[in-house]
């Protein structure tokens, strides 16, 4: 009886240990769900980090590489001011004397050859490299101009990418507008209205380039300068048979 009277009062001694020791049971098991919730956590935001370093790389990429692309007609070089040369080669197109594109192109120096089959195809379309013909028009060959006798020689190209977003070659001038980056002056060339294939207009740099040894009068696609004709169109501000400038610029 005196055990069983003094019982309650022996739990209730031991009840504060008891009930911290479960407390503390409970608090470890709950430090042990927080510390693996703080590494799922972690783990995650590495993840995160990772794919944001992952994606500025990306941005920054292509922030390098966006900006504008034009041909400088003429040269092997691209202007050292913020552009990049991305490959030169040669102007070419469609013979004087055959129906056909009108355009100019740029062909690559250094070509990467598909499938192909070197037999003659007659009626496949050609493609011919662009002499200078500027002794019908100058007796120097355009040394007037150019400051050199350009007279047969064949015609480099060079195709540039500015770091600056657009690009735009305004025949007229020979300076750009207010704004815009200057790329290179020239003036504008074509074929000649006698002959059978249309061309269109390109700027042909003032500094124009030749290779020695490449005067052989070969003709293929060639180019005269152009002149203004007044009537329809104004004079002034243009004049009669001035050889029209052009400039390329970016911005």
């Amino acid at each position: 009886m005196v055990v069983i009277r003094y019982l309650p009062l022996f739990f209730a001694l031991l009840w504060p240990s008891y009930g911290i020791s479960q407390k503390k049971r409970v608090l470890l098991h709950g430090s042990d769900e927080t510390a693996t919730a703080i590494q799922l956590l972690t783990t995650q935001v590495n993840q995160l980090m990772a794919e944001t370093t992952r994606l500025n790389l990306e941005i920054h990429d292509l922030k390098s590489h966006t900006g504008s692309i034009y041909t400088r007609w003429g040269r092997t070089v691209c202007p050292a001011n913020g552009t990049m040369l991305i490959y030169n080669g040669f102007a070419a197109g469609n013979s004087l004397n055959a129906h056909g594109p009108a355009d100019f192109m740029c062909l690559s120096a250094d070509p990467v050859w598909a499938k192909y089959d070197d037999s003659s195809q007659g009626a496949s379309s050609m493609v011919y490299g662009t002499e200078y013909e500027f002794s019908y028009q100058f007796s120097d060959g355009g040394a007037k101009l150019f400051g050199q006798n350009l007279q047969d020689h064949d015609a480099p190209c060079a195709v540039c990418l500015s770091s600056r977003s657009l690009s735009l070659m305004i025949p007229g001038r020979s300076e750009c507008y207010p704004g815009w980056t200057k790329e290179y002056a020239g003036y504008i060339v074509s074929g000649a209205p006698s002959q059978i294939s249309p061309t269109n207009y390109i700027c042909l740099d003032q500094n124009a380039e030749t290779e020695r040894g490449d005067a052989r009068n070969d003709n293929g696609k060639v180019v005269y300068l152009v002149e203004a004709a007044c009537g329809s169109l104004p004079c002034p501000p243009y004049v009669q048979n001035r050889e029209i400038p052009c400039v390329v610029c970016t911005k």
